[in-house]
C-alpha cells in the first residue's frame, strides 16, 4: 500500500516545500502510473494478461462502496489459499527428474526466494512456464559460471546479473551438455535458498499439497502458511460518483484523483474532514462523489497465484451486479523483491520496489485499469 501513499501526500509536501521551503530541492523517483480504459467485452482487452502476466502476488484490496461486508463469494479462495516455505532448497534440486516432470511440466510452479533483498543479495524465482530465474551480485554470477546477462537496471556497475534456466526445454534433458554443465556448477557452488512457493496441478484429482509433502519427504523442512484477513467498514462516508463513460485521459487529472482517493481509504487515512484546515491528517473526496451509508475494504496478505486473481476478479463483478454497487475495486501488489515483474521482465528495488494494478470495474463490464510501476521497472 505504500505507493498508493506516496501518490496521495506528494502533492501536499511539494507544495509545501515550495511554499515555505523553495530553496530545498529533493530527486523523486522516475516511478510510472500506468492508466486505461477498456471493456471485458472488447476483442482486445488484455486485462487476463495483465494478471496472468504478474507472477509473484503479495496482497489484495478489495473496496466495495454500498455493502457492509466482505462476501463469502470474495472469501472464499483468498482465504483458503495455502503457501509454503521451504528451508535452505538447493537449486540442484530443482534440476531432478521427478521435479520437473512431477511438478513443474505437471501443473504451475509459483516460487520466489524468501527474505531475500533484490537491492542487495542474490534472489532467485520459479516460473509458472518451467524459467528458474536467478538475479546475482557480481561474485555470486562469476563464481557459478553460467551464461547471463548484467542487470537491466546496474548496467553501468555491472554489479548484478541476471541467469536464466528453461528447466523444461530440450537443451534441459538429463543427459545434455547444457543440462551436465548446469548441473555440475550448480552443485559446485551449493546455492540454496528459503523459497516461498505455490503449486496448481494441471490434474484437478491431485493435491495442491503434493509439493510440500514430497520436498518434506525429501528431509527439507516445509512451514504451510495461512492467508492474513482484515476488513474496515466505514459508515456515512461520499465515495466518487464514477461512470465508466466519464471519458478520463491522461491529461485529466481526475482519475487521479480517483486513483489518490483509493489509496487513502486503503491506507485507512480518515477522509472527508469536516474542517478544510485539518487536511494534513485527512483526505477529501476531490471528484463528483456521492453520500452513501456503508464502504467496506478487504485486505488479504498472503501468496497468490494469477489463477486466484482472476477468479477474484470475475467474484468481484458478479457481486457488484448481484448486489447493484456503482462500481467496485481490487488492487493487487506485487512483492518488493521479486525477481520478476510483467511479462518475466526484471523487477528492480530502488526506492521502494513497486508493482502493483488496480481494477476498478463497472456494471456494464467495461474497467479503468492503474498499474503503478517503480523507476526499476519496464512498462508492460
Amino acid at each position: 500500500m505504500h505507493i498508493f501513499l506516496a501518490f496521495l501526500f506528494t502533492r501536499f509536501f511539494s507544495h509545501l516545500l515550495q511554499e515555505e521551503f523553495a530553496m530545498v530541492s529533493f530527486a523523486s523517483p522516475n516511478s510510472k502510473l500506468v492508466f486505461e480504459q477498456s471493456s471485458f467485452n472488447h476483442p482486445k482487452t488484455r486485462h487476463n494478461n495483465v494478471i496472468n502476466e504478474h507472477l509473484y502476488n503479495y496482497s489484495v484490496n478489495v473496496t466495495l462502496p454500498g455493502c457492509a461486508s466482505i462476501a463469502k463469494l470474495l472469501d472464499g479462495d483468498l482465504t483458503t489459499q495455502e503457501h509454503f516455505i521451504i528451508r535452505k532448497l538447493k537449486l540442484v534440486k530443482l534440476l531432478d527428474t521427478e521435479v520437473v516432470m512431477g511438478f513443474i511440466k505437471s501443473g504451475k510452479l509459483f516460487m520466489m526466494s524468501h527474505d531475500t533483498h533484490i537491492d542487495k543479495e542474490d534472489c532467485a524465482g520459479v516460473t509458472p512456464s518451467g524459467l528458474l530465474v536467478l538475479n546475482l551480485v557480481k561474485d555470486t554470477f562469476e563464481a557459478l559460471g553460467l551464461d547471463g546477462s548484467p542487470s537491466e537496471f546496474n548496467r553501468k556497475s555491472n554489479s548484478r546479473y541476471v541467469v536464466t534456466i528453461d528447466l523444461l526445454h530440450n537443451d534441459m534433458r538429463p543427459g545434455t551438455k547444457k543440462y551436465v554443465k548446469t548441473l555440475q556448477r550448480l552443485e559446485a557452488l551449493d546455492l540454496k535458498f528459503d523459497f516461498m512457493f505455490n503449486w496448481e496441478p494441471n490434474d484437478n484429482k491431485i493435491s495442491q499439497r503434493s509439493l510440500p509433502v514430497y520436498l518434506r519427504n525429501n528431509g527439507y523442512k516445509v512451514r504451510k502458511c495461512r492467508t492474513e484477513r482484515t476488513q474496515t467498514t466505514y459508515e456515512g462516508i461520499n465515495v466518487p460518483s464514477l461512470q465508466s463513460s466519464a471519458g478520463y485521459s491522461k491529461d485529466d487529472d481526475n482519475y487521479l484523483e480517483v486513483y489518490e482517493w483509493l489509496g487513502a481509504v486503503a491506507c485507512a487515512v480518515e477522509v472527508d474532514a469536516s474542517d478544510p484546515l485539518d487536511e494534513i491528517s485527512s483526505y477529501t473526496c476531490q471528484v463528483p462523489n456521492t453520500y452513501m451509508n456503508k464502504l467496506t475494504i478487504g485486505r488479504y496478505t498472503g501468496f497468490f497465484t494469477t489463477g486466484t486473481i482472476s477468479r477474484l476478479l470475475q467474484n468481484t463483478r458478479d457481486l457488484m451486479k448481484e448486489n447493484k454497487l456503482p462500481w467496485a475495486s481490487v488492487t493487487i501488489h506485487g512483492f518488493a523483491d521479486s525477481p520478476l515483474s510483467w511479462k518475466h521482465r526484471e523487477h528492480g528495488y530502488h526506492k521502494g520496489g513497486e508493482n502493483l494494478y488496480t481494477y476498478v470495474v463497472f456494471p456494464n463490464d467495461e474497467y479503468w485499469l492503474y498499474m503503478a510501476i517503480g523507476t526499476h521497472d519496464i512498462c508492460p
